[in-house]
């Protein structure tokens, strides 16, 4: 995986008070930099006028640097962050520093009022530039960018029956792929059930059996089907691994409801801990949004929906069928294999107590929103999981009540969808969002 790499830019103005300490302000935030282990290289030279703005960015533009940090040591002219910004490659962090006498502040400000006129993407920092602080959302911002490039370079593989309704125009490609491609750049492959079939069939019983052998090994799973039905699901993940290997793919979504139903499962599952996302449900954007997230926490993400409420407890009951990475089931807990049409399931509750953050991914025709909040995960209750039949059930708790959560999803145009991954990602979200002109939602 590509590097994320700050560029540091310090920029004075022989003007104004500040320029005399550029130096140490950029030995600052190097500083910063080294001790929470984030990358960077520095400019060769301060910027003082509209050549050294140039000359710094033509070079920094050949090193690969993800995130321009232009430190304001002062007020600057503004003819100098204009070229800084747009002779950069990447996106630019202003960074001021909190002196009065320098007014770096009001500098950053003048210039984000410009950028936030021609909606131009941009973050301001002003904590210290030695403090972990700082160090910490510069790496938010690294990991938004990554993100949003993982969606630009992705390759999908869509599994499941070719579209043949149309409105008008006779194209298979309906226009919703289009614009996800014009609009992000991601580029989707069709590969038709029948190919996903002949590559199940082509999968020889020695490589099954191994992968069936390594589920019967594992003392955290509880199999309830037969050694006959679980192969074929054993082969369905060999053949999805040779189509991600045949069509390069990034991640994937595989039909499954209600004709194949299950057919996916075991390989989504077994796929979520090699690093790969397959959605099993043929959800084109959440695949796109999971893979992504992925680049900020290697946790698998959990892809779930609505099920139920306790208002007495003030918790939500999130469900799905069980296609989750095995990582996330709980040490002291087991699986459950069940039959699901001519695959399985694969059920366990999702326990804990850390922080997550729960996304969702909704549009069309160039305007997408993001709904996401940050939520904790709890305990769920033996009877709750059983009553589920033994599903994937994540029990979360939030600032607000579970009614009031619902309410606050249907009116924000929340679809039934979720992406829950680990810790708390807003940050992260936000500059995905903005970088991908995705508007962005909280509750």
């Amino acid at each position: 995986m590509k590097k994320n790499i700050v560029g540091l830019i310090i920029a004075a103005n022989k003007t104004e008070l500040g320029g005399e300490k550029a130096l140490e302000l950029q030995t600052n935030l190097a500083s910063a930099l080294e001790r929470n282990q984030i990358e960077y290289i520095l400019a060769d030279k301060i910027v003082w006028d509209a050549a050294d703005a140039l000359h710094v960015t033509n070079t920094l533009n050949t090193k690969g640097v993800n995130l321009i940090a232009l430190i304001h040591a002062c007020w600057l002219r503004d003819d100098v962050q204009y070229l800084i910004y747009h002779n950069s490659n990447c996106p630019v962090a202003l960074l001021s520093v909190p002196a009065i006498e320098t007014f770096s502040m009001a500098s950053v400000q003048h210039f984000a009022s410009e950028l936030s006129r021609s909606n131009l993407f941009f973050r301001t920092i002003c904590s210290p530039l030695d403090s972990d602080e700082t160090a910490s959302s510069l790496r938010s911002i690294l990991q938004g960018i990554s993100a949003a490039q993982t969606i630009k370079k992705s390759v999908v593989g869509l599994i499941g029956p070719r579209q043949t309704w149309r409105t008008a125009g006779a194209q298979d490609l309906t226009n919703d792929e289009w614009d996800l491609t014009q609009k992000f750049g991601a580029l989707i492959v069709h590969i038709e059930n029948s190919e996903w079939c002949e590559a199940i069939n082509a999968q020889s019983d020695d490589a099954a059996h191994q992968v069936l052998s390594s589920l019967k090994n594992d003392k955290h799973l509880n199999i309830a089907v037969t050694d006959q039905h679980l192969l074929y699901s054993c082969k369905s993940y060999l053949a999805i691994k040779a189509l991600i290997k045949k069509y390069n793919l990034t991640c994937a979504a595989a039909q499954c409801y209600p004709e194949f139903g299950g057919m996916s499962n075991l390989a989504a599952c077994l796929l979520a801990d090699e690093g790969f996302v397959l959605d099993t449900e043929g959800d084109v954007s959440h695949a796109l949004i999971m893979s992504a997230l992925n680049t900020i926490d290697k946790k698998a993400s959990v892809l779930c929906e609505w099920g139920t409420v306790d208002e007495t407890a003030n918790t939500v009951y999130l469900t799905h069928e069980g296609s989750s990475a095995l990582s996330r089931m709980p040490s002291d807990n087991q699986a459950y294999i069940q039959e699901c049409g001519d695959g399985v399931m694969i059920g366990f509750p999702l326990e804990g107590t850390e922080e997550v953050t729960v996304v969702d991914f909704s549009g069309q025709s160039g305007n997408y929103h993001m709904v996401s909040f940050p939520a904790s995960l709890t305990i769920c209750p033996k009877a709750v999981f059983e009553e589920n039949c033994r599903r994937l059930t994540v029990a979360i708790k939030t600032d607000l009540s579970p009614t009031q959560l619902y309410n606050r999803l249907i009116s924000n145009g929340s679809d039934h969808h979720f992406i829950l991954k680990s810790g708390n990602l807003t940050n992260e979200i936000a500059v995905m969002n903005d970088l991908l002109h995705i508007e962005s939602r909280t509750l």
